[in-house]
């Protein structure tokens, strides 16, 4: 239901090794935004923890990602 009614487009950034969110909850997540034909870009970090946008050595790849997907996005 929740991706049903979404409108904008989503960015996942999940690290596989989150203890917090399995990483298998953003994977049909994001396979459920496939099937539905919602706008949506997914990275997944091999081993990165619960806060991988947050965490060295993913930060910097993830911020970049996010601006890109931002001004994909926003100007529009």
């Amino acid at each position: 239901p929740l991706a049903g009614n979404l409108r904008p487009p989503l960015l996942i950034l999940h690290g596989t090794a989150d203890d917090v969110a399995p990483v298998h909850q953003a994977r049909e997540y994001e396979r459920t935004l496939r099937d539905l034909g919602k706008t949506h870009q997914a990275v997944y970090y091999e081993g990165a923890p619960h806060a991988a946008c947050m965490a060295s050595p993913t930060r910097d790849d993830a911020l970049r990602r996010a601006v890109e997907f931002f001004r994909k996005y926003l100007s529009q």
